[in-house]
């Protein structure tokens, strides 16, 4: 297994203060057997669900939220 790290700007993880360093979730949304990393955007307003494919990032998927993300995301199977 290969760890990589990435660094993408306009998102992130946590939110500066907080405990809450969760703030993101690793699936295969799209079933095409690569992984989708879900994060929020730096102001919390939204969350993003970022693909790879042809080693290419791009944005899969845009969720507009009513209010501040203000806990850890978590997936239900």
């Amino acid at each position: 297994m290969h760890n990589k790290t990435l660094k993408i700007e306009g998102f992130s993880a946590y939110d500066f203060g907080s405990r809450k360093i969760g703030m993101y979730a690793i699936t295969d949304v799209d079933k095409d057997v690569q992984d989708d990393l879900i994060i929020p955007t730096l102001k919390k307003k939204e969350i993003t669900i970022l693909s790879v494919s042809d080693n290419n990032i791009y944005i899969n998927e845009d969720l507009k939220l009513d209010d501040k993300l203000s806990s850890n995301i978590t997936l239900e199977y």
